[in-house]
């Protein structure tokens, strides 16, 4: 192999098309953990051997640990083209609606945590329907 044979197998674009894939695979384990996270919570405490220990605790830190790397990637995906922007907004649309119905329906107190977050929740969802209505008039 030649030095312009491996840098062509190591360029930015095998990279970046690996990352692509990578990228991909997380979004499905991802996606699919997630939904069965929101569908059957006992559970997998259970399958994680969590059942005897506090829930709240530990959700709050997966859910901390999902936040930081979903701020990663819409910080990232602003620097796209018109359209991942768009289908970011989309998914960003999605999951503000959905943090807004949980914490609607959540049990306990209404702190004021939780009223603000749900207000932040409510604007940013408000935002994007605006921004994906506008989109479609042009």
């Amino acid at each position: 192999m030649t030095e312009a044979d491996l840098r062509d197998i190591t360029g930015l674009a095998v990279s970046a098309r690996l990352a692509r894939i990578s990228l991909a695979v997380g979004s499905v384990t991802l996606l699919i953990s997630g939904l069965v996270m929101l569908a059957d919570p006992v559970r997998i405490a259970e399958s994680l051997g969590l059942a005897h220990l506090d829930p709240t605790e530990w959700a709050l830190r997966v859910a901390g640990a999902v936040l930081v790397g979903y701020a990663g990637q819409c910080w990232l995906v602003r620097r796209a083209g018109d359209h991942p922007v768009m289908g970011a907004s989309a998914v960003a649309l999605i999951t503000y609606g959905l943090l807004g119905v949980i914490l609607v329906t959540m049990p306990g107190d209404w702190g004021w945590l939780r009223i603000a977050s749900l207000a932040f929740c409510a604007l940013m969802a408000a935002s994007f329907v605006l921004i994906l209505t506008s989109s479609r008039r042009a």
